[in-house]
């Protein structure tokens, strides 16, 4: 499917937006104006992962380039929902890697840019039993809580996200 994505110049807000939207998944990014002369090599990408794998209602977006020899992807998605579909979510995450192409096309994103940022609705669950989740969520027992992440145990089991270093806010 394809998406909408235009460059645009705001001076009056000092930034250069990158911005690539498919259905509602929309990403942009910001650069300093001062910086601007600076990017090279944008490129933009989506994948729709929906209903039949043709629907932009689940997917990604993504948004690379460079500064001096610096290699910068931006991959937003918005995966499977819905407690039970963990094994779909991590579907989505490798058609969003196999199918994702920016630079060197015959290689996926995770081996080509010094750094991703990976972002979205990953839609991953705590699934434990729901009064000990809260027991847990009320002592403050956060590392413990870990133990019942979806998106902890599949990267730990290395099903997605095995060559990441990981941030979840």
């Amino acid at each position: 499917m394809e998406g909408t994505s235009y460059y645009r110049f705001e001076f009056f807000v000092k930034k250069l937006t990158f911005f690539h939207k498919i259905i509602e998944m929309t990403l942009c990014v910001f650069i300093q104006k001062e910086w601007i002369n600076l990017v090279k090599n944008i490129e933009v990408n989506s994948k729709a992962t929906g209903i039949g794998k043709i629907i932009g209602n689940k997917g990604g977006v993504m948004i690379t380039f460079r500064i001096f020899e610096t290699s910068f992807c931006f991959l937003s998605c918005h995966l499977a929902a819905h407690p039970s579909h963990e094994l779909q979510r991590r579907e989505n995450y490798h058609d969003l890697i196999k199918f994702l192409r920016s630079g060197l096309k015959n290689l996926e994103p995770t081996f080509q840019f010094d750094y991703i940022f990976w972002l979205g609705d990953m839609n991953f669950r705590i699934n434990g039993p729901f009064d000990l989740v809260v027991e847990m969520v009320n002592n403050h027992e956060l590392v413990k809580l870990q133990e019942f992440c979806q998106l902890k145990k599949a990267r730990n089991n290395n099903f997605i996200f095995s060559d990441f270093e990981v941030f979840i806010f």
